[in-house]
């Protein structure tokens, strides 16, 4: 009855334990923490080693043997455990506890954890949102104490460019004028990211957005080839304005990541929705949802990014590029987020990269 018990309780308890002797064999494993690490099959993990059981988390294995060199052990404390492939990163909270026999012989170490990946996840989403409110207020005081300045600097210089003979004070004076014009750009897009815009719903078709970006962002670069699939899509519920810059903005950075030239590749289809008559609450009642989602595909056959790059795309701020504001991508997921719609991206360095904007397809309710 003792043994079902305690058996029992291992299996049921939330924390994860695990528990290893002195050469790293695993003496138990329980559900939890195989859930967690990825072991499919507990119970043929005991008697294994650790290292090959845990080969996804070596830093884990690592942590174990070394306690036994170890006279004070952590307890209550967390780590970030990086896996085989690197984007796998779990934090754990955790605490160790020695075991000895009756003799006080050291006969193994046990390690109960609890995965917190989400919880760091959330407070990070939670600080970003205090820090948007923050530069939000900062924002629009820049823009009221610089605006009006800038627009008097742009008019002296734009004066000083007519009236000026002298190529070299031309050129001074064109420089004042671009990097007037950077700034007023840098302002208008932190105050559109952080500043609450509704979506304005409007009947129109996700091609004709795509077609439209084409022309903007391509004119002047004959260097690229344009690879087009785009399917027949009726016209959905969109903010073209706002799909527009979205998309806009990852047509730039493909285009950007494709210095010496390349291929950009535009796909459009449809497929099916599992979530059809779900419409959110922030939109109209006269609106339905179908039972198809609208998929967009850009990819480029660029530089790619590395992991810890593309780990950080959509964070705010963060850019990589000279000059760069890094609003533009987190822009883009923002906008197609507040349309219940979804961007993924994938990167495959010194090949290109690849998003996917996945939209639900909104259109009027019939008034019958």
């Amino acid at each position: 009855m003792e043994i079902l018990l305690a058996n029992n309780l291992l299996k049921n308890m939330k924390s994860a334990l695990v528990v290893v002797d002195t050469e790293g064999e695993i003496l138990l494993l329980n559900e939890s923490a195989g859930r967690i690490l990825g072991v499919e099959r507990v119970s043929e993990a005991v008697g294994r080693n650790c290292r090959d059981v845990f080969r996804s988390f070596p830093y884990l294995s690592d942590l174990l043997l070394a306690s036994f060199r170890i006279h004070t052990l952590p307890d209550r404390a967390e780590l970030e455990i990086e896996g085989r492939p690197s984007k796998d990163r779990k934090t754990i909270g955790y605490t160790m506890s020695p075991i000895f026999s009756d003799r006080q012989e050291r006969l193994g170490t046990a390690l109960f954890f609890k995965d917190l990946t989400e919880v760091e996840l959330e407070e990070t989403q939670e600080k970003i949102k205090d820090r948007l409110v923050s530069l939000g207020e900062m924002a629009a005081w820049l823009a009221h104490e610089i605006r009006n300045p800038l627009a008097g600097i742009e008019v002296s210089a734009d004066i000083l460019l007519k009236g000026e003979t002298d190529p070299q004070k031309s050129e001074a004076a064109r420089d004042i004028l671009d990097e007037v014009k950077r700034l007023n750009r840098i302002i208008m897009q932190t105050l559109d990211f952080v500043r609450p815009r509704p979506v304005n719903l409007q009947e129109c078709n996700i091609n004709d957005i795509l077609e439209w970006c084409l022309g903007e962002f391509l004119a002047d670069r004959e260097d690229i080839q344009v690879e087009k699939s785009l399917a027949g899509i009726e016209e959905v519920l969109l903010d073209d304005t706002q799909m527009a810059q979205a998309i806009g903005n990852i047509i730039k950075n493909c285009c950007e990541a494709m210095r010496d030239g390349g291929k950009l590749i535009l796909r459009s289809y449809t497929v099916p929705s599992e979530s059809a008559g779900h419409v959110p609450e922030a939109f109209s009642d006269h609106v339905i949802r179908r039972d198809r989602n609208i998929v967009v595909e850009i990819e480029d056959t660029g530089e790619g990014m590395a992991e810890d790059v593309m780990d950080k795309i959509f964070t705010p701020f963060f850019t990589t590029k000279s000059g760069g504001t890094g609003i533009g991508m987190p822009m883009a997921q923002k906008v197609i987020t507040e349309h219940w719609g979804f961007l993924d991206v994938e990167s495959w360095p010194g090949r290109g990269t690849r998003f996917k904007a996945i939209l639900p397809m909104f259109t009027p309710k019939s008034e019958e």
